[in-house]
Parts: structure tokens; C-alpha cells; sequence
């Protein structure tokens, strides 16, 4: 019986151990893959354009109905990049004038120094140029990362370095009313995102707008009630306005932990 047992409990921890070597496998080959998309995949579809500006690593903007350069900066109209060669693209060869263009992964861009030299992991966003590419310093709709630095002393100059392209906004510590106008303007254009961007941006706005209604309609009737029992009971004033101040600044983290919560769902 001991035998038995013990055979039994020697099959058992094998089973375990093996258990436990296929996930750790599992996991490595998980990050390796993801790592190695990460890196290479970029995805492309043919497009109509009639621009004959159009080259390879031109931003490409969705404007009533068209397809076309971007032309000003922060464009929240960007719709992707001109790809030379992607990865895998679907390509309708029934179209006259078309281009590729990928809206994620790794590709070239073209760019200018116009918005100050540019540095490996510098934000890329459009720019005035037609189809060009400059540097990010504010919130706004973003390009990407770039992956190479690009420096010259001609703003007008255009370069074509690599970059991890993800069409997005992006959230710069700047003031509360800059942020908050960001994320409006970003909801209002979600219906030109993809269906996951323009969730978070809707669940962004809503729950902004409810953080700040619950803050301001409770604190208005917590103050109301205060300043009624201060005026039927005068001796307690110095209780009644502690409780107001209070108030005020639970309205105050509970306004803040809206922000963090809307934050978050914007950039996780």
C-alpha cells in the first residue's frame, strides 16, 4: 500500500510540474509573440485619393467623405499613414487612385523640425505641412511614437524617419480646463475612431459629467440645509460651518477621483 501511495504521489507532483513548465511556456511564447507584433505588424487597406501630393508616410485625414492629406495640426480627422510596404493589407484593385494606409504598427513618416527637433520617443501629430509629420508638446490628437530622432535647421524640410504609428489622444499634464476641452472635443469626434477609442472617450465624458453633477448637487443641498440650521440655531454656527467646510472638500475629492477614473480610462 505504501507503494502505491507513493507511486501515486510521485505521478501526482510530475503531473504539477508539467502543468506548471506548459503555462510558464505558454506565457513566454505569449510575450514573445506580442513582443515580436509589436515591433513589425503593420496592417494596410487601399484607399481613393486623388491627391498627386501622396507619398510614402503621408498622413492621411477622413474629411467629409474624403480622403486627404492632413493639413493642420493636431488633426483629429487622422485616419493613418501611407504604407510602402505593410505587413498585410487588403487591397481593392476595382479602384482607380488608391494608396495603402495602416493606422497601427511600425511604419515611416514623413516629418519636419517644424514644431522643434524631434527625438526618439517624442509624440508625432500632424502638422500644417500637407501629409507631414511634427513634434507634440500639448494634448491633442497624436500620430504615434517616433522611434528615430530627426533634427534640422530648415523647418520646411521634410525627413522620413520610423514610427509606431497609434492614432490617439493624448493627455499632456496641463490645466484642468485644457484637459477637460481635450476630452470633449475628442468624444464629439469619436464616431470617426474605432469602435474601442470612441468607447473610452464616451465613457470619459460620462463619467466626468456625472462626478460633477453628483459634487455640485450635493453640495449645494449639504449647503443649503447648513446655512437653514444655522439660521434657526445661531449658537451652533461654528459646527454648522466645520460641517460646510467639509463638505466642501469631500465635494472636492470626489470631483478629483472622477478626473483620475476618466483619466484612466483614457490612457490604460
Amino acid at each position: 500500500m505504501k507503494k502505491v501511495l507513493s507511486i501515486k504521489n510521485i505521478k501526482n507532483s510530475l503531473f504539477i510540474k508539467d502543468c506548471l513548465f506548459l503555462l510558464i511556456l505558454l506565457l513566454v511564447a505569449r510575450i514573445a509573440v506580442r513582443s515580436v507584433f509589436a515591433s513589425t505588424y503593420d496592417f494596410a487597406i487601399s484607399i481613393p485619393i486623388l491627391d498627386p501630393g501622396v507619398e510614402e508616410g503621408s498622413i492621411i485625414s477622413y474629411v467629409d467623405g474624403e480622403y486627404i492629406l492632413s493639413i493642420e495640426a493636431y488633426d483629429t480627422n487622422m485616419f493613418g499613414l501611407v504604407s510602402g510596404n505593410p505587413s498585410l493589407y487588403l487591397e481593392d484593385r476595382n479602384l482607380e487612385n488608391y494608396v495603402l494606409v495602416g493606422s497601427k504598427g511600425e511604419m515611416d513618416v514623413r516629418v519636419s523640425s517644424k514644431n522643434g527637433e524631434i527625438s526618439r520617443g517624442d509624440y508625432l501629430t500632424s502638422s500644417e505641412i500637407p501629409g507631414v509629420a511634427q513634434k507634440a508638446d500639448k494634448s491633442g490628437r497624436v500620430l504615434g511614437i517616433a522611434l528615430e530622432e530627426y533634427k534640422s535647421g530648415d523647418p520646411n524640410q521634410v525627413g522620413l524617419i520610423s514610427a509606431y504609428v497609434d492614432i490617439k489622444s493624448h493627455l499632456k499634464q496641463e490645466s484642468l480646463t485644457e484637459n477637460l476641452l481635450t476630452v470633449i472635443s475628442d468624444g464629439l469626434s469619436s464616431a470617426f475612431l474605432t469602435p474601442l477609442a470612441s468607447l473610452r472617450y464616451i465613457m470619459a465624458l460620462i463619467v466626468t459629467s456625472i462626478t460633477f453633477a453628483i459634487a455640485f448637487l450635493s453640495f449645494s443641498r449639504l449647503t443649503s440645509r447648513g446655512v437653514e440650521a444655522l439660521g434657526r440655531n445661531p449658537l451652533a454656527g461654528s459646527s454648522i460651518k466645520s460641517v460646510i467646510i467639509f463638505n466642501f472638500v469631500l465635494t472636492f475629492i470626489i470631483i478629483a477621483s472622477g478626473l483620475a477614473i476618466a483619466y484612466l480610462i483614457l490612457v490604460l
